[in-house]
């Protein structure tokens, strides 16, 4: 909430200042990738004085021209409400009403395109800052993108930094420059203040082993680049008593207290692709796992003289190969993913990997992103999941147990299953209903319930589904 100490509001003690209009505008250059194809805004915005008489009328203002030609229209309100930790008194709060114009660019013939958008006060904790996505929009209508309040107690007066993301549909065939990101620049700064800028370690496991998670693997990151990218590394890393999860250590030698947290069965998700077979766990970054027995033995003798020069964590229930591409990300705003399992030929899957890029399964970041609250990170492996769909996978990929836990992905799959109903896939979807009946996929009833719902408002194409069903 934006709100207010009703005397003398941002102003200094003893002088009074007369109100003020909100100003908004860009922090800095807009930013531009290609994988996929998008344009990121870094807008800000000083809230206006508000009246201490109640109330107040809408008060619009509209950001710098952005991207092509588009803009942003902010609309700031007040009004009072009571406050949740002291109910007796009212507070003076504030609410902002994004508005995405066209403009320039209303006779562009686009597909629709997705809309994110962070919203955020600088000075306040990297938690309450509030993230909102937005699909379908179009480049021929204003299109609302969110209400904002809540995020800056009361530090109303202060500046509120705004996001704004759209991502282009690659059909579009956009060639779009890539802007080196600012974390990127910031990464070689540091670099040049001493020999190694690396101050972090993480553990992670990189292998499947007799069916479980296994074969520790490190990821080395700078913790000051990683902190500001979003409210989850924000905690993870912070060196606050009440976020002390990690060990002081010398990076160069492996931490057994860290890889005796790691713990198998903290892995739920038994067919993450992003853990390799059991032949391939080990690497130049494989991590030795000491014994269980053997660890205290190890801590107790070499803690006291230990050259500390960073910390290590263990991060449980993400595989190696996702937390390496999430690092990444975070370093430069882009990502890579490879194929579906489920779309490729096994010759294909047996061909040396791309060692120019970082990669990962976009089913093991969706998942990630999801537990981390990262929804940007998750529209772009959701679309990544979209575009591997086929005919010849849509089946398997809609009653898989990854597909049953997210609901928004229940979605986008059954609406590709309607849409593209052939022989084919109905042959396919006919099959897997005998595997259902046989019990052989508990996980899946929401997700034949939906597929069945759909199929059957799809079209006649559905109708030769009914028989199946009813048996």
């Amino acid at each position: 909430m934006f709100t207010s100490a009703l005397s003398k509001p941002g102003g200094k003690k003893g002088k009074k200042s007369g109100p003020r209009p909100p100003r908004c505008w860009k922090l800095r250059e807009d930013s531009w990738g290609s994988n996929p194809p998008l344009v990121k805004s870094y807008l800000a915005y000083s809230p206006s004085e508000p009246s201490n008489t109640g109330d107040s009328p809408a008060v619009v203002h509209s950001f710098p021209i952005c991207g092509f030609g588009w803009r942003f229209q902010l609309s700031e309100t007040f009004h009072y409400l009571k406050s949740d930790s002291k109910p007796h008194i009212q507070e003076l709060v504030g609410q902002i009403d994004l508005t995405f114009q066209p403009n320039l660019c209303s006779s562009m013939p686009l597909s629709k395109f997705k809309v994110l958008v962070k919203v955020s006060n600088p000075q306040d904790n990297a938690k309450l800052t509030q993230e909102q996505q937005f699909t379908d929009i179009t480049m021929q209508s204003d299109s609302k993108i969110g209400t904002y309040n809540g995020l800056s107690g009361s530090h109303w007066h202060e500046h509120v930094h705004i996001e704004v993301t759209l991502i282009f549909s690659r059909l579009d065939n956009l060639s779009l420059p890539t802007t080196a990101s600012i974390n990127t620049k910031k990464t070689l700064r540091l670099s040049l203040n001493g020999p190694s800028f690396i101050d972090t370690k993480f553990y992670l496991f990189s292998a499947r082993v007799d069916g479980k998670a296994g074969h520790p693997k490190v990821v080395y990151a700078n913790s000051a680049l990683l902190t500001e990218s979003s409210g989850y590394l924000h905690d993870l890393l912070s060196t606050e008593p009440t976020f002390k999860n990690a060990t002081s250590c010398d990076l160069r030698r492996d931490v057994p207290e860290e890889i005796a947290k790691l713990d198998a069965s903290a892995y739920d998700y038994d067919s993450d692709s992003d853990l390799e077979d059991e032949s391939e766990g080990k690497g130049e970054d494989s991590a030795t796992t000491a014994p269980s027995e053997e660890v205290e033995k190890t801590v107790s003798e070499e803690l006291a003289t230990r050259f500390q020069d960073g910390r290590a964590f263990a991060i449980n229930g993400t595989a190696h190969k996702t937390w390496k591409a999430f690092i990444y990300y975070c370093y430069t705003n882009e990502i890579h993913f490879n194929e579906l399992k489920s779309r490729c030929h096994p010759a294909i899957l047996a061909v040396q990997p791309d060692f120019k890029s970082i990669k990962c399964s976009p089913k093991s970041m969706y998942r990630f992103a999801d537990y981390a609250n990262l929804p940007e990170l998750m529209s772009l492996a959701k679309e990544a999941i979209r575009m591997n769909l086929t005919q010849f996978n849509i089946v398997e990929e809609l009653f898989s147990r990854f597909t049953s836990k997210y609901q928004e992905i229940i979605e986008l799959e059954t609406h590709y299953l309607v849409e593209n109903y052939t022989p084919y896939v109905a042959k396919d979807f006919e099959q897997m209903l005998e595997r259902v009946a046989a019990g052989a996929m508990p996980h899946c009833g929401h997700v034949l319930k939906t597929s069945v719902r759909k199929l059957r408002a799809g079209g006649s194409s559905s109708a030769t589904l009914a028989p199946d069903v009813r048996r």
